[in-house]
Order: structure tokens, then sequence, then C-alpha cells
């Protein structure tokens, strides 16, 4: 398995002021550098726009993946995830173009429609629009990295001109990942992209069931099952304790809590079963976080590795209110206690 972190969230620890928020990109590059160090191979961050307190601190994507890219230059890049209806497909093509160039091939673009209502009309489109203008924007995109001349017509674009084939490093275009939590999201994922990526919370039944899926959809695109016709990708959080038992004790409420505030924002039950914000603990293979001692951990993770077939795995370690130091340290303990266990014989 390859292991990333994610930087997104742990926007909890930070005061609305320009000081934190320097704080805030300071710190996550001391997290991608302790990640590196520790034997992780990739660093991620995700998008929202116009978001309230705490979360309006985040910093955006591709100017945060800009300075990483020169931080930990070994690691690869990844958007996880990029709300793809807010872009335009050749302004999105130049950048990740320009992020392939900086990073030596190592970027990983994940594309999703996002969920959020607010988010679509400053960008003067609509959350029912999502669907056709993410696949007219991948449509665009690829002819920017493979073609000379681009002439391109449709509902919601419209591109003469040049593409970038010249500054592409990984080809035949950058990696190109669905982020999905829908089975048509997951067929579009085989028919359009090289893998799908499933973040945060969905329990293993539903990834069993949209791996079945992702794979019956490869054979009819005349393409081999994941791993090698696809990639089928996943994001966990991790919280390390003295056991699962305690460390569930101690922490599940408040992941409960931050289930249902997604689930209030419009995420769908596929991704977040109404299940999981009850107040029982329903076991390891239903509730979607990583808990307990170092060698639980890797446990479950050879869970998602040995049923799954799960190669690439974004791990965060941002739960509410844990601080940075604390932070630093299970990064580090990953690395030294989690990430041998996992090693095949």
């Amino acid at each position: 398995m390859r292991f990333g972190i994610t930087i997104t969230a742990g926007y909890y620890n930070y005061d609305s002021t320009p000081a934190d928020f320097v704080r805030m990109i300071r710190e996550r590059i001391d997290w991608a550098k302790a990640a590196r160090d520790a034997g992780f191979t990739f660093v991620s961050i995700g998008q929202h726009v116009l978001g309230h307190e705490p979360r309006h601190m985040l910093p955006q994507v591709m100017p945060m993946l800009a300075r990483l890219s020169g931080e930990v230059p070994e690691m690869h890049l990844l958007t996880s995830i990029l709300i793809a209806p807010l872009h335009n497909p050749v302004m999105l093509a130049e950048e990740v173009a320009t992020l392939d160039g900086l990073s030596d091939g190592k970027m990983i673009l994940c594309l999703g429609l996002g969920y959020r209502d607010h988010e679509y009309p400053p960008f003067g489109t609509t959350k029912q629009e999502r669907v056709p203008r993410t696949e007219e924007l991948i449509h665009v995109m690829k002819q920017m990295w493979t073609q000379k001349e681009v002439n391109h017509e449709g509902r919601f674009f419209k591109v003469q001109g040049p593409g970038c084939p010249h500054r592409v490093v990984h080809k035949p275009y950058p990696t190109l990942w669905l982020g999905t939590g829908a089975d048509a999201g997951t067929r579009r994922a085989a028919r359009m992209a090289d893998g799908v990526y499933r973040a945060g919370f969905t329990p293993l039944a539903e990834l069993t069931h949209q791996l079945n899926v992702y794979n019956e959809a490869l054979k009819a695109e005349g393409k081999a099952p994941a791993p090698k016709g696809g990639t089928f990708a996943m994001q966990r959080e991790v919280y390390l304790g003295e056991s699962r038992a305690k460390v569930a004790a101690r922490v599940l409420p408040e992941f409960q809590k931050t289930l249902a505030s997604y689930k209030a924002a419009g995420v769908e039950d596929t991704m977040i079963p109404a299940g999981l914000v009850g107040e029982k603990d329903p076991g390891a293979e239903q509730v979607p976080f990583l808990m307990g001692s170092p060698t639980e951990c890797a446990e479950q993770l050879a869970m998602y590795r040995d049923r799954l077939g799960v190669e690439w795995m974004n791990l965060g370690f941002t739960a509410s209110g844990i601080p940075h130091e604390q932070i630093m340290r299970n990064i580090q303990t990953f690395g030294r206690e989690v990430l041998p266990q996992l090693k095949h014989p």
C-alpha cells in the first residue's frame, strides 16, 4: 500500500486572523514533511469555497500544492477533492500541467462534483448542472493535454487555440481520478478516468459494493479489473491510542457529530449511512475511522488491503481539537509502529 496524508481538515485549532492563517499553512507544511520522513508517499488537500467559520480558514488547493512541491519534492501531489464544476477547463488544465511539471510527473488530479448548494452560483452554474459540466470539463482538459490544437464548442465551454501537450510530463496526461459516493460516479470513473477515490466515511460493505461496480464498469469498457485496469483509492481518519475500545469511548461521539454535520450539508447516504451517526459503536467494519493501538490500526488497514486491494490509502490525523504537536507525534508513531506491520511477507 502507498500511504498519503491529507491536510484538509484540522481547521478547528485556528482563529479567524491572518496570523492564524499563516500558522495553519506552516503547520501543514510540517505535517507533510513529517509524513515524508515517516514513509508516506503522497500529500493531498481538498477544496471548499465560501465556507463558514472555521472552514473558511482552509487554504486553496493549487497554490498550496505548488508550495508543497518544493517542500516535499519526493511526494506525489493529490487533489482530494477538487470541485470540478467550479473550474474552467483551460485554466485548470494549465494549472495541472504546471503542477505536473513542478512534481516531475507526480501530480494526481482527483475531481468531484461537490455537494454544497451555495458553492455553485458564484461560478455561474448550479448543482443540477454539475454532472454534464464535469464531463465536458474533463473532455476539454484531455484535449488540452494531448493535442497541439483544441477546437471545442460545447454546452458549457467554447475553446479554440493551442493545447499544452509539450508541457505534460506524465503521459498521455496527468493521472486523473474521480471522487464519488455513488454507483453512477463509479461508472463514470471507469469510463473517463484512471481511478476512483472514496473519501472519508464509507463503511467496508459499501466500499465492497463500489469495488464490484467499478470492476464491472471497467470490464464493460474493455479494461482489466482494478488495480491493473484502474485505481481504487480511499481515505480514512486515524486516531492512535492505547486500544480501540478506549479511543472509541473518547472520540466516537465527536466523530458522529462531524458525520452529522456533513449529512446536514447534503452528503449522500451512500457516503455516510444514517446509522453511523447514532450513539452505539457498530464495530470496526462499519465505523469509517482507524482507531486504536498501532497493531489494531495495522489490522484494520490490512483488512482494506486484503479485501479490496486498496493500493493508495490517504490518511488524516486531524480530529477536532488535536493540537499540532500531537498530530506530529501521531504521524511519527504511525510511520514507526504501523507501517512496518503492513509489509508483505
